[in-house]
């Protein structure tokens, strides 16, 4: 599975915060969001994003969420891979 964010485009952002462009305000609010969360990870250490234990993951996704980030979830088959 392939989640993807999907950010407003720069005139919804400039009228939700004046001033904020299309890489700020995705940076700034991802960093928001993880900051609240970061006070409940448990290992020490540098721990990205994907390793993180599954409620603080959805967490974050539903604080996005709640900010109008559409998160894009999408599906593929796996392959077999013959091994000769």
């Amino acid at each position: 599975m392939k989640k993807t964010a999907i950010f407003p485009d720069l005139i919804d952002i400039t009228k939700k915060l004046p001033g904020a462009n299309y890489i700020s305000y995705p940076t700034g609010l991802a960093a928001y969001i993880f900051s609240k969360v970061v006070s409940k990870i448990k290992n020490p250490g540098v721990i990205p994003p994907e390793v993180l234990d599954y409620s603080l993951r959805k967490q974050i996704l539903v604080e996005l969420e709640s900010y109008g980030i559409i998160i894009d979830y999408q599906y593929t088959k796996k392959k077999s891979v013959v091994c000769l």
